[in-house]
C-alpha cells in the first residue's frame, strides 16, 4: 500500500500541527526502509528534548521562593517576634 493511501486511511492529515508523524515505506524481509525509519525517529526525539528546561524551572521556583521570603521578611515585626521568642527561653 503506498504511503499516501496509508496517510488517507489513517486520517493523518488531521494531526498536522498537533503531532509530528512520518510514514516510512519499509520491508523488513528485504531490509528496506527500516534503518531510515529508525533514523527519523531518533532524530525527531532528540529535537524535542530541551535540556535547559529543568534548570529554567528551578531558577523560576527559586526566584518565587526568594520573593516570598523577602516579602515575609519585610512585613515581620522582629521586635514582637523576639519578645515572643524570649518569653519561652
Amino acid at each position: 500500500m503506498p504511503p499516501n493511501e496509508i496517510q488517507e486511511k489513517l486520517n493523518l492529515t488531521k494531526l498536522n500541527g498537533h503531532m509530528k508523524w512520518h510514514l516510512q515505506p519499509a520491508c523488513a524481509i528485504q531490509n528496506e526502509g527500516i534503518h531510515e525509519g529508525f533514523e527519523w525517529l531518533a532524530k525527531s526525539m532528540v529535537e524535542q528534548v530541551d535540556l535547559t528546561e529543568p534548570i529554567k524551572e528551578t531558577m523560576t521556583d527559586l526566584t518565587k521562593w526568594e520573593n516570598r521570603v523577602m516579602s515575609l521578611w519585610k512585613t515581620m515585626d522582629f521586635k514582637s517576634l523576639w519578645d515572643i521568642f524570649t518569653r519561652f527561653f
